[in-house]
């Protein structure tokens, strides 16, 4: 007798999950976010989560806080640390 069930039906879908830069979901639901330092070849981890969509912040605050204003985000825009002087 061949059983039905297959042990890849019990994944979810990849298409179903938000995909968010520094963000991985764990294999029995909850979430990590991580930042990679580039220059040392290195994930640090910065804390876990319950959603991605908190992973996802938590990794920008650590971004903008870390690379500065131009670094790539999820979902944050950094507020400008100047004023600027063209609409001034």
């Amino acid at each position: 007798m061949v059983s039905s069930t297959n042990k890849k039906d019990t994944k979810p879908h990849k298409e179903n999950v938000k995909k968010y830069r520094g963000v991985r979901q764990r294999k029995w639901g909850s979430c990590v976010a991580e930042i990679r330092d580039i220059r040392m070849n290195k994930r640090h981890w910065l804390r876990s989560a319950a959603t991605t969509d908190e992973a996802a912040l938590v990794y920008d605050k650590a971004s903008i806080e870390i690379k500065g204003p131009n670094s790539l985000t999820n979902t944050l825009k950094p507020t400008p640390k100047e004023s600027d002087p063209i609409h001034d």
